[in-house]
């Protein structure tokens, strides 16, 4: 049995190599028994559940069929889907976690995130992810017209590319505060994605500091001319990237 971690890969109509990547990806990887962590920014965009387009209803129903060959699928919201709710859940057979959230497979203990709350140098996007992650204005988004809903998407995921080129050098994580919260919590490990920056990073002072023998952030990859994913088997991590094929 082994456990796949994969975030970022932005699926979404224009980019159908990215799309054919994945299913073949859950396809060849994945066992009977395997466990899939899928953490956050898995669409491209998202604006509610009752707005799912059909390639993302036939992404759902490729995910729903790892249930039949025994595979636990968990999700976790990033910045660009976190729109999705309960309807997706149940249509792609995957339970939605919170974040950030401590899981364990056998001995081995780790914190999960999709990333975005450890940017604490870009204050901006702080103050706007506790305002759009409020559940009262979620449910004040979901009763706008759909029509205004998808207009929103548009804008911000625009916005987030102009984002991406200008204010790069604020957009990583904060490596201190998520040192601090594996101190905290007492955790010598961490996998986040959102950064797009695929790395792991030992922290020996943390190692120290636990009484452990290994502590690391793991960086997750984005999907675009390579796909990446991180594989944990018989307590090992593998971060293993290949190449995606243009269409």
């Amino acid at each position: 049995m082994s456990t796949l971690f994969i975030s970022d890969l932005h699926l979404h109509e224009g980019r159908p190599d990215l799309t054919r990547a994945f299913f073949l990806f859950l396809e060849n990887q994945l066992q009977p028994n395997d466990t899939l962590y899928i953490l956050g920014d898995f669409f491209e965009v998202s604006v509610g559940d009752d707005l799912l387009s059909s390639f993302q209803l036939d992404v759902c129903e490729k995910l729903s069929q790892l249930a039949s060959r025994s595979i636990k699928t968990y999700f976790m919201h990033g910045n660009r889907d976190f729109m999705l709710g309960k309807r997706f859940s149940q249509l792609a057979q995957v339970e939605l976690l919170p974040d950030p959230i401590v899981h364990k497979i056998g001995l081995v203990e780790f914190l999960l995130s999709h990333g975005d709350l450890w940017c604490t140098s870009d204050e901006n996007y702080q103050k706007y992810r506790r305002i759009v992650r409020n559940p009262i204005v979620q449910w004040l988004f979901l009763r706008l017209p759909k029509k205004v809903r998808n207009n929103i998407g548009q804008k911000l995921r625009n916005k987030s590319k102009g984002r991406d080129i200008q204010d790069y050098s604020i957009l990583d994580v904060t490596p201190e505060t998520i040192e601090q919260e594996m101190l905290d919590r007492k955790i010598p490990i961490v996998i986040h994605g959102h950064t797009h920056r695929p790395a792991r990073h030992p922290l020996p002072e943390v190692a120290l500091a636990l009484h452990s023998t290994h502590a690391e952030r793991i960086v997750l990859g984005d999907w675009d001319k390579k796909g990446w994913y991180l594989k944990l088997d018989q307590g090992r991590f593998d971060l293993i990237d290949f190449e995606i094929t243009p269409i």
